[in-house]
């Protein structure tokens, strides 16, 4: 799959994710994520979140491991994370950049 355009947001964070040696896979596992959350909400910021359901498609199995990630991808910039604590509300997330984006349509993944 090619990006068509060339400030796509998931483009952009690939391209600073490949030189950040900060990140590992998990993070570029949640932050897809996100993304596609974000996409689903029509390119719009916030979104709204539940640890359990990005765990489950992000594929991580640890509570900690999800914690320590998302807080690392605020703290490095890459999404603004505000956390709710309270379950029925959800955490809201909004992805950093200041680009106009086209979303990417991945096929089998919705």
């Amino acid at each position: 799959m090619q990006v068509e355009d060339s400030n796509d947001i998931l483009a952009t964070f690939f391209h600073a994710a490949k030189n950040d040696l900060r990140l590992s896979a998990t993070h570029v596992s949640l932050y897809f994520v996100l993304y596609r959350y974000w996409c689903i909400n029509n390119n719009q910021n916030p979104i709204s979140i539940t640890r359990r359901g990005v765990m489950k498609l992000a594929k991580i199995k640890s509570i900690a491991t999800y914690t320590k990630c998302i807080y690392q991808l605020n703290n490095f910039g890459y999404i603004t994370y505000v956390p709710s604590y309270n379950p029925a509300k959800g955490s809201e997330v909004y992805l950093n950049s200041d680009y106009s984006l086209k979303c990417l349509v991945v096929k089998g993944f919705s």
